[in-house]
C-alpha cells in the first residue's frame, strides 16, 4: 500500500524510505478492532526493510526507530528470536561506534540536520548512538538501562522526538 501525493509537491516519499512505525501501529489497531488477519498482515509489513543499524550522516539514512519497531512487530509475530537479534543489534552497534569520528562533507547537501558550519557533529553522533542503544535495551525490556539512556540524551537535547517518544514505553509488556 504506497500513498499518493500531490503533484505540486513535487516528490513524495523517498524510494526505499521504511514506514515501520506506521505498518505497526496499524496493526495494533486492527487488532484492536478484531481484524486480526490485517493487523498480521500490518505487522508482517512492518518487519520489511534494511535491519541493519548505521549513523546518522544523511536525511535519507534509516533512523535506529524503524529496526526497533521490526523488532516489536516480530515479537506482534511471535518470532522473539528475530525480534531479540535485532534489538542486540541496535545495542552492539551503538556501543561499538559511539567514538567513531564522522568526518563532515561540507559538500553535502543531504545531512540530517540544517546546521553543518555550526553543529557539534561528535555530540549529535554520540546521542544518536545512544538513542540507538536506549531503542535496544528497551526492545530487550531492559527498562533501567534504557530509561538512563533516555534520560542522557534529553538531558543534552531535551527536544529529542524519537526519546521524548519512546520513554513512553518504559515497562511496557505490550509491546
Amino acid at each position: 500500500m504506497r500513498p499518493s501525493y500531490p503533484h505540486n509537491l513535487g516528490e513524495g516519499k523517498l524510494p526505499g524510505s521504511n514506514e515501520n512505525h506506521i505498518h505497526y501501529w496499524r496493526g495494533v489497531a486492527l487488532a484492536a478492532l478484531g481484524h486480526h488477519d490485517a493487523a498480521t498482515a500490518a505487522w508482517q509489513h512492518a518487519t520489511r526493510g534494511d535491519s541493519e543499524p548505521t549513523s546518522a550522516r544523511y536525511y535519507n539514512d534509516q533512523p535506529p526507530d524503524m529496526i526497533w519497531y521490526q523488532g516489536i512487530a516480530w515479537r506482534k509475530l511471535g518470532d522473539t528470536t528475530r525480534a531479540t537479534a535485532l534489538f542486540e543489534r541496535l545495542v552492539a552497534y551503538a556501543r561499538l561506534h559511539r567514538d567513531d569520528v564522522l568526518r563532515p562533507d561540507y559538500f553535502a547537501v543531504s545531512y540530517p540536520t540544517f546546521l553543518v558550519f555550526n553543529d557539534d557533529s561528535v555530540l549529535r553522533h554520540q546521542l544518536h548512538c545512544d538513542y540507538m542503544e536506549a531503542l535496544g535495551c528497551l526492545g530487550l525490556r531492559q527498562y533501567d538501562q534504557a530509561a538512563g539512556l533516555f534520560a542522557q540524551v534529553l538531558d543534552r537535547e531535551p527536544n529529542h522526538t524519537g526519546a521524548l517518544t519512546h520513554q513512553r514505553f518504559l515497562n511496557r509488556t505490550d509491546i
